[in-house]
């Protein structure tokens, strides 16, 4: 299951944190901050083999990897980055780094009070737990558990599709291609009507999603963004919400 392995994952995250408090009082983390309008820059520099656990943003942020090769583990992004790399990370992310070389990280966050106190910046761009981010977006850790474990929503393929369901380098289990697939081409169905399928359970989240999810009259369907090779893991981004698109349209 894709929320739970994420739910799983943030508290192996927690647990190494509050391993790592008091641990190696070598490290060394050099921060550089830089302020423009309503705009705030953090850069990081790291040695080789430090560990690094991150805050929880409030806001997507642009991160900027400009030299040297990371590991980073998430809820909702992971895998090894190599400079020059640039992504945007989601709202409520929290990350383990590991620096596999010397490296300089810069995380771009909005200022919006453009304030230059760190504190107070900090306390308008970083949740202090969980419970206050889902707070923020209007939900309960009810609401949240509700969606998470629920299980009475969930249908099988209503007829064969060219996917299968095999372990997953990026978290748990994910959802594969079983043929070649052309982009624009539709895979298989995430919902129908308000019954979720496979594909929503498993298809893991990626920032270079290879599919995306789209409308076709009440159901979400799974498009190809970019050719996908035969057995290669379906990639969606979740933060992209679906687009809709009329029956028989492919793009």
């Amino acid at each position: 299951m894709v929320v739970g392995s994420e739910l799983r994952r943030r508290s192996e995250i927690f647990d190494l944190e509050e391993a790592m408090v008091g641990m190696d009082p070598d490290f060394k983390e050099g921060l550089e901050h830089y302020f423009g309008y309503k705009t705030y820059a953090r850069e990081m520099t790291l040695e080789a083999g430090n560990l690094v656990v991150g805050k929880i943003h409030r806001f997507p942020c642009i991160n900027i990897l400009s030299k040297g090769v990371v590991q980073v583990a998430g809820e909702f992004e992971g895998g090894t980055y190599t400079a020059p790399y640039t992504w945007v990370s989601c709202a409520g992310s929290k990350r383990a780094i590991v620096a596999l070389e010397d490296c300089i990280w810069t995380t771009v966050h909005s200022n919006p009070s453009n304030t230059q106190d760190l504190s107070v910046l900090e306390s308008e761009i970083i949740a202090s737990d969980y419970n206050e981010f889902i707070l923020e977006q209007g939900m309960s850790q009810a609401d949240v558990d509700d969606f998470v474990w629920n299980t009475e929503d969930r249908i099988p393929f209503d007829e064969p599709y060219s996917v299968f369901i095999s372990e997953s380098p990026i978290d748990g289990v994910g959802m594969f291609s079983s043929v070649s697939v052309c982009t624009g081409d539709l895979i298989c169905p995430a919902k129908v009507g308000d019954k979720r399928t496979p594909a929503d359970r498993y298809i893991n989240h990626g920032i270079e999603p290879n599919v995306a999810m789209v409308m076709i009259d009440d159901d979400i369907w799974v498009q190809a963004v970019s050719d996908i090779l035969v057995g290669s893991e379906l990639v969606v981004n979740y933060r992209a919400g679906p687009r809709h698109i009329g029956a028989g349209e492919d793009s």
